[in-house]
C-alpha cells in the first residue's frame, strides 16, 4: 500500500483510494475538475472530502522556461471551486482548480494545457504546426478545421507562405 501523500494545498495526509472507498463522495478532482476513471486509484482526504488525481497530486509547485511562456517562472496555485475569475491563456476556457500563474504579468494556464505538444502534424497539412501563444491577436484568425474565431493559443503553420491555423 501507498504511503500518505501530504499536499501542498490541503492540511490533511491524502492517501491512495479507489471509488468504493469514498461513499460516494468523490466525484470530480480538486486539480483539474475532471471526473474520476473507475478502476484508477487517487488520492483523497474522506473526513474532507479533499479528492485529487494521481498525476495532479505531482504536479511540480513552480515552472522555468516553460512554453508557451518561457519569461518568466510559473506558480501553481489553487482557487476555490466557486471562484471564475480567471481564464486560461492557451484555451480561453475558465479556470477552476489548480493553475500556473506568472506573478510578473499574471499568465494563467491549466496544468494540462501547459502539457500540450509544442509542434503536432495533421493529415491533410504538409507542414509542421507549432503551438504559439499570442495575447490579443493583431490579426482575426479563425481555426481553419471549425472556423469559429481563435482568441488566445493556437497551433500556426510554420512555413511562411502558408496561412493555417487551428484551435489547440
Amino acid at each position: 500500500m501507498a504511503s500518505p501523500l501530504q499536499h501542498r494545498f490541503h492540511d490533511c495526509p491524502l492517501r491512495l483510494m479507489g471509488m468504493s472507498e469514498t461513499n460516494g463522495m468523490a466525484s470530480s478532482c480538486r486539480a483539474c475538475c475532471i471526473p474520476f476513471g473507475s478502476g484508477k486509484p487517487f488520492y483523497g482526504c474522506c473526513r474532507c472530502g479533499y479528492f485529487i488525481h494521481r498525476p495532479c497530486a505531482i504536479l511540480s509547485p513552480s515552472l522555468e522556461g516553460q512554453d508557451p511562456h518561457p519569461k518568466h517562472p510559473l506558480c501553481l496555485s489553487d482557487a476555490p471551486a466557486a471562484s471564475t475569475d480567471a481564464s486560461c491563456d492557451i484555451c480561453g476556457k475558465t479556470v477552476i482548480g489548480f493553475r500556473y500563474r506568472c506573478q510578473s504579468c499574471k499568465f494563467i494556464a491549466h496544468p494540462l494545457c501547459l502539457q500540450l505538444h509544442q509542434t503536432a502534424r495533421i493529415p491533410g497539412h504538409q507542414h509542421l504546426l507549432r503551438l504559439s501563444y499570442r495575447p490579443g491577436f493583431k490579426r482575426s484568425t479563425h481555426c481553419d478545421a471549425c472556423g469559429l474565431q481563435i482568441h488566445r493559443a493556437c497551433y500556426s503553420c510554420s512555413a511562411k507562405t502558408c496561412v493555417f491555423d487551428l484551435h489547440p
